[in-house]
């Protein structure tokens, strides 16, 4: 603009500095950007850029989940990612999607940060009939928001075409308590009469903040177990995890375990109680 113009030099250049200055400060303050320019010189364009949180730690149990529909296209991302995105469809942990896309963990990990940090997925918990889930707060939006309810009826349908009905969404989510799991409220509603499928009923409430999990965490007190024959115990080594800030999830995903498998035998070890939170 000074080389165009003269707009810091020029006889005017403060009353120009001033209107520039001026649309400036309204421009970004207001929409977050602003094109200066002065007598028909070149425009010069200025954006306010937002820099998104770092993204959460991801670990081998987390779920990547997508916020909306995955992308269409792939061409224009890595080779890495490539490989890695079809198999995010909020079911497989970022273990099992290393496996199934034969890409080094690491890399998954990598992958789903990034997508983490430009908003395009989130990270839930494995979905397990065998979960409890309680809702938060949050659960009275659901049953204020009219926009809210016709997004959820939508997302939880077992058919596209065919939303739910929020007389019946709504007591699903307020039937999930401390001492209820998934198969529980499953058993005791006909979701197939529904219109519900359970596992988009669980992520949409969890992406919205409408419920959350209640996960366990095992905790080894030795003393518990003086006396008491050594069958049944896990290993020594294995009681490392179990110091109450090692989930189910967590503990079964990195020593290749299934939940019951698990629940059986922390049930034969009498040196490991269960926290619930």
């Amino acid at each position: 603009m000074e080389h165009e113009c003269g707009l810091l030099s020029a006889a005017d250049a403060q009353t120009k500095m001033a209107a520039v200055m001026e649309q400036m400060l309204q421009g970004l303050n207001s929409v977050g950007h602003a094109v200066l320019s002065v007598d028909g010189s070149v425009p010069v364009h200025l954006k306010v850029v937002r820099t998104p949180p770092a993204p959460d730690h991801v670990a081998d149990h987390h779920v990547p989940v997508w916020v909306g529909r995955r992308p269409p296209r792939l061409d224009h991302w890595d080779m890495t990612s490539q490989q890695i995105i079809p198999h995010i469809k909020g079911v497989a942990h970022v273990l099992k999607i290393s496996a199934l896309a034969d890409v080094e963990v690491q890399l998954v990990k990598a992958c789903v940060r990034n997508l983490l940090y430009y908003g395009l997925v989130e990270l839930t918990s494995i979905f397990q009939y065998s979960n409890t889930y309680v809702v938060t707060p949050d659960i009275t939006r659901l049953y204020s928001d009219p926009r809210l309810q016709d997004e959820c009826c939508r997302a939880v349908a077992r058919d596209e075409c065919i939303p739910a009905s929020m007389g019946n969404v709504f007591p699903l989510y307020c039937a999930m308590t401390h001492d209820r799991t998934l198969r529980d409220i499953c058993t005791e509603h006909n979701m197939q009469t529904m219109r519900v499928n359970e596992r988009k009923l669980v992520q949409f409430g969890l992406l919205r903040g409408l419920i959350r999990r209640v996960h366990k965490y095992p905790v080894h007190l030795p003393e518990l177990a003086v006396g008491v024959p050594l069958t049944g115990r896990f290993p020594e080594d294995a009681y490392r995890l179990f110091d109450g800030r090692h989930s189910y999830d967590e503990i079964c995903v990195r020593e290749g375990l299934s939940s019951k498998e698990l629940d059986d035998r922390i049930e034969r070890d009498p040196s490991v109680i269960v926290l619930r939170k």
